[in-house]
């Protein structure tokens, strides 16, 4: 058994989630994901109230139970252990249960060695695997296992259509929870600077933007081409934006891996991605496995 430690928002869900589907087919074992870090969840003044994404796709895997989980107790619980691994060592084992765990320096990299491993135990796996590498051999298992379950309401089925009939571009700024952050929040000369050069490629782009501080982001986003500022999805429904931006036909991305499964879930032929060089709080980590190729840094 494969169990994925979910926990973020909904683009980290994601990337979580495709690993753990990943190691479980390579390894002809169950997949689960343990979504326990959502049920006490409290409410924060930026965040909100975080919560697991996962169910609104037609995924397979299955909740892990207490019983699942309390098996790795020792290992998950044990801080000493845990801070260690965060620096040195990516896998270690106790009694028949293994623990993965991916430390900082790879947030951004591809670790062949976690598709390699013969996995003869249960594993727990926590991390943010951050690069299509972990599930490219099995895009199509995913691609299914991340479509959506239900269909979109009359207002998103509406505005699904106008993105189809334009040259359209998702705009993605995350914004509010990245104010915490010593580098998190990107410059507004990143989108001034991509929306140049889409305008420059494509003719008569119009740009969909969408953030998670949507007033912030009508006062001091300006693009001199038509705009449409997605935000009428509630933050429990923000799937449905996701939704809308694989409609778009080109992306630019912000701080976040939101956006980049935006474009990814909405590959299309002659698709233009920018993706900023840098993400988070983690601006010295090399980030080059971070985007699929074809797509651009900016």
């Amino acid at each position: 058994m494969i169990v994925s430690n979910i926990t973020g928002g909904l683009g980290n869900q994601l990337f979580q989630y495709a690993l753990g589907c990943h190691m479980a087919i390579l390894n002809g074992t169950e997949h689960k994901i343990d979504v326990s870090g959502y049920l006490d969840a409290t409410p924060d003044p930026i965040l909100g109230v975080r919560i697991c994404g996962l169910d609104n796709f037609n995924i397979t895997a299955k909740h892990a139970s207490n019983e699942d989980i309390t098996q790795f107790n020792f290992l998950l619980k044990n801080k000493i252990f845990r801070h260690l691994m965060h620096f040195y060592s990516t896998q270690n084992s106790y009694y028949k249960r293994k623990y993965i765990l991916e430390p900082e320096i790879n947030y951004f990299k591809f670790d062949p060695s976690i598709l390699a491993a013969k996995q003869n135990s249960d594993v727990y796996v926590e991390g943010y695997w951050q690069t299509e590498k972990y599930f490219k051999n099995i895009e199509n298992i995913i691609r299914k296992e991340f479509s959506f379950k239900n269909n979109p309401g009359e207002v998103n089925t509406r505005m699904i259509k106008e993105i189809e009939g334009c040259n359209s571009v998702s705009v993605h700024v995350r914004h509010g929870d990245n104010m915490r952050m010593e580098n998190g929040i990107l410059p507004l000369e990143y989108y001034r600077s991509a929306v140049k050069e889409i305008a420059l490629r494509i003719k008569d782009p119009v740009f969909y933007v969408f953030s998670d501080d949507p007033e912030w982001t009508r006062d001091n986003l300006e693009i001199k081409y038509p705009t449409v500022f997605v935000s009428h999805n509630s933050d429990k429904k923000n799937f449905e934006d996701l939704r809308l931006m694989t409609y778009c036909k080109h992306h630019i991305l912000g701080n976040s891996t939101f956006g980049w499964w935006g474009a990814w879930l909405g590959k299309k032929d002659g698709q233009i991605v920018f993706s900023p060089k840098s993400h988070h709080s983690y601006p010295n980590l090399p980030a080059t496995d971070y985007i699929p190729a074809g797509w651009t840094f900016l």
